[in-house]
């Protein structure tokens, strides 16, 4: 991978849970994706981001 001008993190997943239906599952694997895989994809490219990079 090269230069890094923008990086866009979109939803990958939604997760829907009422009370009635909640599931712990669902809701762990929400909270990791998340907390884990987003501050990682922004961490990885950090050194190969452009000074004219987006700061949205």
């Amino acid at each position: 991978m090269g230069e890094v001008d923008h990086l866009v993190i979109s939803a990958i997943e939604e997760s829907v849970n009422s009370v009635d239906d909640f599931d712990i599952a669902d809701v762990e694997r929400t909270v990791i994706i998340k907390l884990v895989a987003y501050a990682e994809t922004v961490r990885a490219p950090r050194e190969r981001m452009t000074p004219d990079q987006s700061r949205c």
